[in-house]
């Protein structure tokens, strides 16, 4: 079982809503590239070219050719400018500003929205001193749709508060103008930024809201749309039968109206759901549909997610063939989507170097055949007059350089095959290992799951921040230390309670974040799953699905499979910590003081014959505690002047003298004390350090 199930999230900004329809048209129908291109190449340098220019920028980025829409965009944004055209200026701003923020540059494509922003303020106040009201309308609108590029970009940014602020402009402007559609897809957006801050109730009501005009307009895209946005928004709070009603919605909605594009997106969510309540044969019905339709819709994203979620079904399922069988099948659509441009390039550049090479080589060597030709004359020249034997020895002579010559172009061929080779398979098994990387980061819970889980659970006012923090540093690509956190409340409890672990798996690199994965596994099956509540018996869970899914029999070899690991559960409402430590101890920083919590002196895994029972202690947490938990890879660490390990007691002395920092100060600090001792020696292990402050 997976620790997460991604969702098609369908963020329907406003970046949608600043095109005309001229725009629109242009983006939607292909075949009209080359008439622009031609009216454009005829174009005098007027506003007629201006407004073809922008055009085919936009055309261009709605299909993902940047560079040459950038090319369209400057061009015109500078004719604009020389010619004096503000509405030409404002929208080759914005367009240019949708390349950035399609590249991920956020701060530039800022830059351009405000620029937008203001030509449109300048021409909305000439309108109003004119009194012209149409163009006071069509004004507004175009501010209306800035103000939500740049909500876009904040909410991209997960600067919320920025991000609500904006949409809510546009939301103003769009219901002072009566357009329901624009209203519609606001609402829309602001029911996101609303869900991403945790106000759920919130969130609710703009989807709802937005569900009912949508509805009133006879909108049934607008309606599926936010159906599948609650849908998302109960799954995250773990109400499961409302996220299947609405996804179930959604997706009767898209067969109707034949939305061929996100019905396989609500079967793939839908899938997912049952997926987590065990309902193996339901899950494995929606993911084989789902790919299905992916398929006939040549969606590569849409397969790789596909088959991702049947390898994690059949693994969950003990099907292993099979979900090894689909892992691999996604492995090979990533490689096909991350790396096919990338591989068309350098197969184009390569097959460049080569015929350069080969023409280089032809012309040496016919070179080379002529001079030696010239040679060879003067050569029988002399030979003849010299006489017969000295004939024979430069025939002999010649004939032992060209075999020599001849011998050592084939090795080197050969040697430069062998390289090509081993280069070929080095990238391929550096690949696989950087996937495997993106599937380890997604496993790990994300810092904002963590600050989200702890404000909710703890209290804490929505200013407050840094309240923890985490260093992570593995010492290959992927890494046999992983932490995990997971917010639970058991059927009949009365409060939710915040799982956190820190846990090192046997060995590094690419066996070590085999293991990891399946810490992650077990621990949600134990926790979520079988809802066991103490830390102990978790632990335990663990370690026999451990033992039974290794095959441990209690050799030499297999007794050394499993992990250290502290387990921590925070019940805030009671002000509570329980933990069980496994072989690494806990910390606990208390009014300058560092009290140490002893661990069990066993590993999650077999150990022995016997395996020994964990230890469950609860400490009663105060304001202002800070606690610790950590693997050894810090502690471990050769460097310093003399090249030796830091060890805990200097770990515990560089915790104490910084206890007054902020954390975030505090983790920068720790950083640099770790990067100052390692200095050039080589990592040793992986690095994994977690503090929480109450």
């Amino acid at each position: 079982m997976r620790a997460y199930f991604p969702f098609a999230f369908f963020r329907f900004a406003l970046v949608i809503l600043f095109a005309s329809s001229l725009l629109i048209e242009a983006h939607s129908k292909n075949n009209r590239l080359d008439s622009l291109l031609t009216l454009f190449s005829a174009d005098k340098e007027d506003t007629s070219k201006v407004i073809h220019g922008y055009t085919l920028c936009w055309a261009y980025w709605g299909s993902g050719i940047y560079d040459s829409a950038m090319t369209f965009g400057n061009y015109s944004l500078e004719l604009a400018k020389k010619l004096d055209f503000k509405p030409g200026i404002s929208i080759s701003y914005n367009n240019t500003g949708l390349i950035y923020y399609s590249q991920g540059n956020y701060s530039k494509a800022l830059d351009y929205f405000f620029s937008a922003l203001k030509i449109d303020e300048e021409l909305l106040a000439k309108a109003k001193s004119n009194n012209d009201k149409e163009l006071i309308n069509k004004y507004k609108y175009e501010i209306a749709r800035r103000f939500g590029n740049i909500g876009l970009v904040y909410d991209s940014q997960d600067s919320f508060d920025k991000a609500l602020s904006y949409y809510l402009k546009a939301l103003a402007l769009f219901e002072e103008m009566g357009n329901k559609y624009k209203v519609c897809a606001a609402l829309g957006n602001i029911g996101n930024v609303y869900k991403d801050k945790g106000h759920a109730a919130s969130a609710l009501d703009c989807y709802s809201r937005a569900i009912k005009i949508a509805a009133d307009l006879d909108d049934q895209n607008g309606v599926e749309r936010n159906l599948g946005n609650m849908g998302i928004l109960y799954f995250e709070k773990g109400d499961y039968v409302n996220a299947l009603a609405h996804f179930s919605r959604a997706l009767t909605i898209a067969e109707e109206i034949g939305d061929q594009n996100r019905i396989p997106i609500w079967m793939d969510n839908l899938g997912s759901i049952y997926l987590i309540q065990n309902n193996f044969p339901k899950a494995e019905a929606l993911f084989e549909s789902a790919l299905k339709k992916y398929s006939d819709l040549e969606d590569k994203f849409g397969m790789m997610d596909a088959n991702k979620h049947l390898s994690d079904l059949f693994f969950k399922s003990k099907r292993f063939e099979k979900s090894l069988e689909h892992y691999k099948i996604a492995m090979a659509l990533k490689d096909s989507l991350f790396n096919e441009e990338k591989n068309n390039e350098i197969t184009h550049k390569e097959l460049n170097y080569e015929f350069e090479k080969k023409e280089a080589l032809v012309k040496a060597d016919t070179d080379k055949q002529a001079a030696i030709a010239e040679s060879e004359s003067r050569k029988q020249k002399i030979i003849i007059a010299s006489g017969g034997l000295v004939l024979l020895l430069v025939l002999l002579f010649a004939g032992f350089v060209f075999r020599t010559l001849q011998f050592t172009r084939k090795q080197k061929l050969q040697i430069e095959h062998q390289k090509e080779l081993v280069e070929e398979k080095q990238k391929e098994i550096l690949d696989s290992i950087h996937y495997a990387k993106r599937i380890q980061t997604a496993l790990l819970p994300s810092e904002k799951y963590i600050d989200k889980s702890l404000k909710l659970l703890a209290g804490n006012s929505a200013s407050e921040k840094n309240n923890y923090f985490i260093i992570y540093k593995p010492k290959d690509i992927v890494s046999g230390d992983f932490y995990y956190a997971q917010t639970h409340k058991r059927p009949g409890a009365e409060t939710e309670i915040l799982y956190l672990a820190t846990a090192d798996c046997t060995g590094h690199g690419v066996p070590g974040a085999f293991m990891s994965m399946l810490g992650v596994s077990f621990l949600n099956e134990a926790i979520v799953e079988k809802n066991i509540a103490a830390t102990n018996e978790i632990l335990h869970d663990v370690r026999n699905s451990l033992i039974t899914s290794l095959n441990q029999e209690g050799s030499e070899e297999e007794s050394k499979d499993g992990m250290d690991c502290v387990l921590c559960a925070f019940d805030f409402s009671k002000m509570q910590m329980h933990f069980t430590a496994a072989n690494n101890p806990l910390w606990l920083l208390r009014d300058g003081i560092l009290i140490e919590y002893k661990p069990d002196k066993v590993p999650v895994g077999r150990y022995g014959d016997v395996l020994k029972p964990f230890t469950q202690h609860t400490i009663e947490l105060l304001k202002g505690d800070t606690i610790y938990t950590f693997t050894d890879g810090y502690a471990d660490q050769f460097g310093g002047p003399k090249g030796k390990k830091f060890k805990y007691k200097h770990l515990q002395e560089k915790i104490i003298a910084s206890a007054a920092l902020p954390l975030a100060e505090q983790k920068k600090s720790l950083i640099n004390i770790f990067d100052d001792w390692k200095g050039k020696l080589e990592q040793i292990d992986d690095v994994l350090l977690i503090a929480i402050r109450i």
